[in-house]
């Protein structure tokens, strides 16, 4: 008796730890219930990620890839504000942009309390413009020729 209760007792527990085991794209399987996320058993027995889906270092299947529309369209829009960029996950590109912009206003709003009398402003107003501008046509085109990966490491799916 105490023979048989082991064996179920390891035949349980192997059954429920094979169940909780993360199955990534690429892993053996025979059928989708064995393959973890977003994914599926194709014919050749191994879990495949559904179109759109990637894997994650710790989670298979689990990350909804950024597309190339939205993000260009979004950059074309608001780039000067970083909404591209936010879009794809580059965080940090995308508040140096917001800060750009927002230094832009405020020289703008300085050049303007001074009626354009204070050449330094001026300057500092133009050169930020200019800058600001730069750098919302450079992504424009980065964002267009899809030479942009988002904050995950993985390129954007394309039109």
């Amino acid at each position: 008796m105490r023979i048989l209760l082991l064996a179920a007792f390891v035949f349980l527990s192997h059954s429920v730890l094979a169940n909780n085991s993360t199955h990534f794209s690429g892993a053996p399987c025979l059928s989708t219930n064995e393959c973890d996320g977003q994914a599926f058993c194709n014919p050749d027995g191994k879990c495949q990620c559904l179109d759109g889906w990637s894997d994650l270092p710790k989670a298979a299947c689990s990350y909804k890839e950024k597309s190339q529309a939205p993000a260009f369209i979004l950059q074309a829009l608001f780039g000067l504000l970083g909404a591209g960029e936010f879009y794809v996950n580059n965080n940090g590109q995308g508040a140096g942009q917001l800060i750009l912009t927002v230094a832009v206003a405020i020289a703008s709003g300085l050049n303007k309390a001074k009626e354009g009398k204070n050449g330094l402003l001026l300057g500092a107003h133009a050169t930020l413009s200019l800058g600001a501008a730069c750098w919302w046509l450079a992504d424009l085109i980065r964002f267009g020729r899809n030479e942009v990966t988002d904050g995950n490491g993985y390129p954007l799916r394309g039109w």
